[in-house]
């Protein structure tokens, strides 16, 4: 195949939306690492990165997307994006019409009164496509949120996305705060693979971290987690020398946002041939609310809380969703201190937000 776009592709690429990546020669082809205003930053298939202006009329980029770009002897322009693996979504809030709110406005005569109508919506909004894993960053400091783990998990696997756990600071950690660390992975470890490392060179638990290396291979896998879990070092760990900025905690134990804008990035160092394996990690920033899409209980219990789904199996009622029904073993193994209550409590949880979205 030629490295180059015959007139007839160009201008199919300008017709449609999104592209099939096997229709395009691999020389086009690139990955967005970052993302401007009106331009975006790609890394080429010979691992070139080039900052590129953006068609108009193309959907929306995000980092991790593949574009098809070209050079029209003047600048870098990307011309298509290609058709989407999967997206990571995140919430945010914009007022629209609905919802009566006043504002004042003063003219040079008087004072006017406008009633503007608007309502709160919750939207969802891209910020890293093409995701093979998700490595859900967390540390004993800021202390973990279960329920925005749980629901890392629950996006992951609805995007058929790998997730990996991973415990951070482990040097820090205190013999009390490793063994808290090691019940939560004596609950998942079950059922997704754990890491318990450190990213600070010259500590015992370092060599745990370039571990990871060997799982990162060939895949682009994205890092979220809360701020101030340590991603961005656990980044200057496997790509060194490129030193991304670490911010320490607040005063109030949580976490500072250092990462601004998610970031896409290659690895091809560490003294392994990795780079003909397109090896891509993204680092986003600290993420508190992540789009999910509604799941019956079953499925969901199946998918995230399998611990759940095998004690549901002795419940009375099939249906047995573990609040007030009769015979409901999962309420039981709780009593007698099989289960965790927190694991109930983040399934509950993750069911009533389900149930918010329209």
């Amino acid at each position: 195949m030629s490295n180059k776009l015959t007139k007839k592709q160009h201008s199919q690429l300008l017709e449609k939306k999104e592209v099939e990546l096997e229709s395009i020669p691999k020389e086009k082809v690139a990955i967005i690492n970052a993302f401007f205003s009106d331009s975006a930053s790609i890394i080429t298939s010979d691992n070139r990165q080039l900052v590129c202006k953006i068609r108009k009329n193309i959907p929306p980029i995000v980092v991790g997307d593949k574009v098809v770009w070209e050079n029209d002897n003047y600048s870098n322009i990307i011309i298509a994006r290609i058709k989407r693996k999967n997206a990571l979504q995140i919430k945010h809030k914009r007022l629209t019409h609905g919802v009566t709110k006043h504002r004042i406005i003063y003219t040079k005569s008087k004072k006017q009164i406008i009633e503007d109508n608007f309502e709160n919506k919750n939207l969802t909004k891209s910020i890293a496509a093409n995701i093979d894993q998700m490595l859900i960053v967390f540390a004993s400091t800021p202390r973990l949120q279960i329920e925005l783990l749980d629901m890392f998990l629950v996006n992951a696997l609805q995007n058929d996305i790998k997730p990996i756990i991973i415990a951070n600071k482990r040097d820090l950690d205190n013999k009390d705060r490793q063994e808290e660390t090691l019940k939560i992975f004596r609950i998942y470890n079950k059922y997704f693979p754990c890491y318990y490392i450190s990213s600070k060179e010259n500590t015992e638990y370092f060599s745990h971290s370039l571990s990871l290396i060997n799982i990162l291979k060939g895949k682009t896998s994205i890092l979220v987690g809360q701020s101030g879990v340590g991603k961005s070092s656990l980044i200057n760990t496997l790509i060194p020398n490129i030193n991304i900025k670490v911010g320490e905690l607040s005063t109030k134990g949580i976490g500072q946002h250092t990462t601004s804008v998610s970031r896409c990035f290659l690895i091809n160092s560490f003294d392994r041939d990795m780079s003909n394996q397109n090896t891509f990690i993204i680092d986003c920033p600290g993420i508190r609310k992540l789009s999910i899409l509604p799941m019956n209980p079953l499925d969901l219990q199946k998918k995230t809380f399998l611990d759940i789904y095998e004690l549901s199996k002795k419940c009375l009622f099939d249906s047995c969703l573990h609040e007030n029904e009769t015979g409901c073993y999962v309420k039981e193994a709780i009593d007698n201190k099989i289960l965790p209550y927190s694991r109930l409590k983040s399934f509950t949880t993750i069911i009533n937000e389900m149930k918010l979205i329209k």
